[in-house]
């Protein structure tokens, strides 16, 4: 029987840790663990600084450039469902919360369009549509 120590360690173990330093000090840490965003960790004098915005974006691009998110074919299918619905309010994971609704559809001509001219894969590039982007 272990104790709670040695289970943490183990799980850091199977974790990739990267950390947001200031000045030489380590004001944060975050880990990945296969595809997975473990921890996220701001210590509280550096919170609402941006920092843990920047570590987050780092961690989700290590894990998008090792696996990609979502079959862009199947992503345009679930939009072209969701065009359909009347929906009042969209969630999105983070970085803002003000999205409205109508992007639905403007995502959905777009990746339609993306279709069409032969750019639904991945590692097609990165696509900039004003006030959003989409990176395959």
């Amino acid at each position: 029987m272990y104790g709670k120590g040695f289970e943490k360690r183990e799980a850091l173990a199977r974790e990739d840790i990267y950390f947001a330093e200031v000045q030489g000090k380590i004001v944060g840490t975050g880990s990945i663990r296969g595809n997975e965003i473990c921890r996220l960790f701001i210590l509280p004098e550096y919170q609402a600084k941006g920092y843990g915005n920047r570590l987050m974006d780092l961690l989700e691009d290590v894990v998008f450039g090792k696996y990609p998110s979502t079959d862009p074919g199947a992503y345009l299918s679930s939009l072209e469902k969701m065009a359909l619905l009347s929906v009042e309010r969209v969630f999105p994971a983070h970085h803002s919360l003000d999205i409205q609704p109508e992007i639905i559809g403007r995502m959905r001509d777009a990746f339609q369009g993306l279709k069409e001219s032969g750019k639904l894969r991945h590692g097609s590039g990165t696509f900039d549509y004003g006030d959003w982007a989409v990176w395959l």
